[in-house]
């Protein structure tokens, strides 16, 4: 191992955990070593911190500053970020928080988590390409918006974030926070990300789809024991709209759009 990879790893092991052990590798000066290492352990934590909150506002909002800052740096050291770009540092946020003994008694906080990072990184594609066209039936494709994400989650997410947005936390502890399944889409708007709620017939007809699966698998999903009728219908009014979905008829056949 070189000697700058072993400054490296240790100059890293001092910034997540405390401690000194690169000064040795450093000559003395105006500052001293010990002194610098805070210096840089300070301004990575605040990276870090920084991050999240740009990643998710709405569990910045929710939490106290003291438990942000804690949570991060223990998420920080259990995941440290393989690059300089911190754009993609909150993607295993949600799943941390979820086992992290400190959020124990609030079990949505992963979930507020994974919808504010779906958000933030729909709002960073770009809008208006879509995928290669997928098979529906006789004569029928579609192309998906090559952003298109569908997210599930437990608790009323949108409601949270919306509440949160409009400054009315205070609000909610009048949402019914029984866990159930919410299903939702998202894509990049002209500005920022769009969000559709979704019913689980669509939900499973269009996470079907994102899978790389035909239209006839993603019906016989999106059916789960339910009407026919009924699903057909969600499916129409919820996913197979624009821009979300390009449907296209083949005239060869006859079929008529």
């Amino acid at each position: 191992m070189s000697g700058l990879t072993e400054f490296q790893r240790s100059l890293a092991t001092d910034i997540l955990f405390g401690g000194a052990g690169s000064a040795r590798y450093l000559r003395g000066g105006p500052v001293a070593p010990e002194a610098g290492i805070g210096v840089h352990r300070s301004s990575v934590a605040a990276a870090f911190v920084n991050a999240i909150r740009l990643s998710c506002p709405t569990l910045t909002a929710l939490v106290d500053a003291n438990f942000l800052e804690q949570a991060v740096r223990d998420y920080a050291r259990s995941r440290p970020p393989h690059t300089a770009c911190l754009a993609s540092f909150a993607d295993g946020f949600a799943r941390f928080l979820e086992m992290y003994p400190p959020a124990r008694g609030f079990p949505f906080f992963g979930d507020v988590v994974r919808f504010d990072t779906a958000i933030d990184k729909t709002s960073r594609e770009r809008p208006g390409a879509y995928r290669a066209s997928i098979p529906l039936g006789p004569g029928v494709s579609c192309k998906l918006l090559a952003s298109l994400r569908q997210v599930s989650t437990r608790y009323p997410v949108d409601r949270i974030r919306d509440e949160v947005e409009a400054g009315r936390i205070h609000e909610l502890e009048r949402l019914d926070m029984k866990p159930r399944i919410h299903h939702f889409a998202l894509w990049p708007g002209t500005s920022g990300s769009s969000v559709k709620k979704l019913t689980d017939p669509a939900a499973a007809f269009l996470r079907a789809l994102l899978d790389g699966r035909d239209g006839v698998d993603a019906v016989n999903d999106a059916l789960d024991g339910r009407e026919l009728d009924e699903t057909l219908s969600a499916i129409r009014s919820e996913v197979l709209i624009a821009p979300l979905v390009i449907v296209s008829f083949d005239q060869t056949l006859g079929v008529t759009p």
